[in-house]
């Protein structure tokens, strides 16, 4: 009933310090196929959200199958600013397949971790 392991790192550019300012909301102890099908096709779930509020420079690491959304952002002028990646087993991550792709940019699958060592070993010898 596990999903494949998957984590992803948000670094906040910026403080997200009260949920007005659209910090992003975890659904703990949804991270299997059992609490996404009870989620998405019964609408419960017995797990309480929670949202991030962190300050620029915090750090959140978290299973990529925990349900979890970006919340609204209701503070005027305040952008939310997050750096995040994510990595997994090869073949186990997802490729992100939303949004309109910018002008002049192409849709990138997932990379190997392993791939970019290579590389990085080649050039420092």
């Amino acid at each position: 009933d596990r999903l494949p392991p998957r984590l992803v790192v948000f670094l906040y550019l910026q403080d997200t310090p009260t949920v007005d300012h659209g910090p992003t909301v975890f659904v703990p102890g949804t991270n299997t196929a059992e609490a996404h099908r009870r989620f998405y096709e019964d609408e419960t779930t017995e797990n309480v959200a929670f949202a991030a509020t962190l300050e620029a420079g915090d750090v959140a690491v978290y299973d990529a199958s925990t349900l979890h959304f970006g919340s609204a952002n209701m503070v005027e002028g305040n952008v939310r600013a997050v750096l995040y990646f994510g990595v997994g087993l090869e073949r186990e991550a997802t490729v992100l397949e939303t949004g309109p792709i910018p002008e002049g940019h192409t849709r990138k699958g997932a990379v190997a971790i392993s791939g970019l060592f290579r590389g990085a070993q080649k050039r420092a010898s």
